[in-house]
C-alpha cells in the first residue's frame, strides 16, 4: 500500500513457497503504482512484466522511464508502444506545452537502438501532416531533417535501381513522387509557388528522368498534354511555370535559340 520497493522484499523473503510468492506478485500488479512498479520489476529483472506495465501505462510520467530500462531488451516492441504516444500528444492539439512534450518524447523514441530508419520516416510523416505547425516543427529541430534526408536518400537509391527500360514503364505520378526537391529548396523560389506550381514541377523532372535526362521542350509539352489532358497551348504554359522552378533550383539547363527554348537538361537529382 506504500508502494515502497523495501516492503516489497521485505514481504518477499518471508514468503516461502513459490504459490505465496506468486501470489504477492500478482497484489503487486493489482495495487501498486507505475514508480513502484519500475523498482520491483526492475528488482526481479522481469521484464517482460515491465513492458505489459509499460503498455498499460503509457500515459503516466513514468512511461519515458520504463522505456529507457526496456529498450535494449525489446527495441522493436518499445518503438511501436513509443510512437503511439508521440502521435496521441501531436494530434492532441496545439500550443507551446504539446509542442514540448511531443519533442521530448521524440528525443526518447530517437534513442531506441535499431530503428534509425522507422524513426526518420516517423518524422516525415509527422511533419508532413503537420506541417503548417511551425511552433512544432521549431520544437521538433534538427530531428525534422532526420525525416527529411530519409526520402532523400529512400528516393535515390530507389532511382538508382531503375534500369533505363524500367524507367520509361514507370507512371509519371509514381516516378514524380520520387523527386528529390526538399522543402528548403522550394523556399528559394523567388515568388509564391503553390502546390499546384510544385505539381508541374515535379511532373516535368519525371518526364525528364523517365527519357533519360535531355528532351526537346516541345516534346516536353506533348508529354505534358497528353498526361493532363490539355491543350498544347496549356501545357506549354504549365511547361514555361515548372521549367522556371526546376531552372532557379538548379535541376535543369536550358539550350535556346533566340527566346525559343531547344532542348532541356537534367543536371541535378536524376538517376
Amino acid at each position: 500500500s506504500e508502494n515502497q520497493l523495501a516492503d516489497y522484499l521485505s514481504l518477499r523473503d518471508f514468503l516461502r513457497t513459490p504459490q505465496e510468492r506468486a501470489a504477492l506478485m500478482q497484489k503487486v500488479k493489482t495495487h501498486c503504482g507505475p514508480g513502484a512498479l519500475i523498482e520491483i520489476f526492475s528488482a526481479e529483472e522481469r521484464w517482460k512484466d515491465l513492458l505489459d506495465c509499460a503498455r498499460k501505462h503509457s500515459d503516466a510520467p513514468e512511461f519515458p522511464r520504463m522505456i529507457e530500462l526496456l529498450r535494449e531488451r525489446f527495441p522493436a516492441e518499445c518503438f511501436k508502444l513509443y510512437q503511439k504516444v508521440l502521435w496521441q500528444v501531436v494530434d492532441s492539439g496545439t500550443g507551446r506545452g504539446i509542442y514540448q512534450r511531443a519533442a521530448s518524447h521524440a528525443r526518447q523514441l530517437q534513442k531506441i537502438p535499431g530503428q534509425e530508419e522507422a524513426f526518420a520516416r516517423l518524422m516525415l510523416e509527422i511533419t508532413g501532416k503537420y506541417s503548417r505547425r511551425s511552433g512544432l516543427i521549431q520544437a521538433l529541430g534538427e530531428l525534422v531533417r532526420l525525416g527529411q534526408e530519409w526520402r532523400e536518400h529512400a528516393s535515390k537509391n530507389r532511382l538508382e535501381k531503375l534500369t533505363p527500360k524500367q524507367l520509361k514503364q514507370v507512371g509519371l505520378d509514381e516516378l514524380g513522387a520520387l523527386c528529390p526537391i526538399q522543402e528548403e529548396e522550394w523556399k528559394k523560389v523567388r515568388g509564391f509557388y503553390g502546390e499546384s506550381q510544385r505539381a508541374i514541377a515535379r511532373l516535368i523532372w519525371a518526364i525528364l528522368t523517365r527519357q533519360g535526362g535531355t528532351m526537346e521542350a516541345a516534346a516536353i509539352t506533348e508529354a505534358i498534354a497528353q498526361h493532363r489532358g490539355c491543350t498544347l497551348q496549356s501545357a506549354a504554359a504549365q511547361r514555361s511555370i515548372g521549367l522556371n522552378v526546376l531552372k532557379q533550383l538548379e535541376y535543369v539547363e536550358i539550350a535556346r535559340e533566340g527566346n525559343r527554348m531547344r532542348m532541356v537538361r537534367l543536371i541535378k537529382g536524376g538517376p
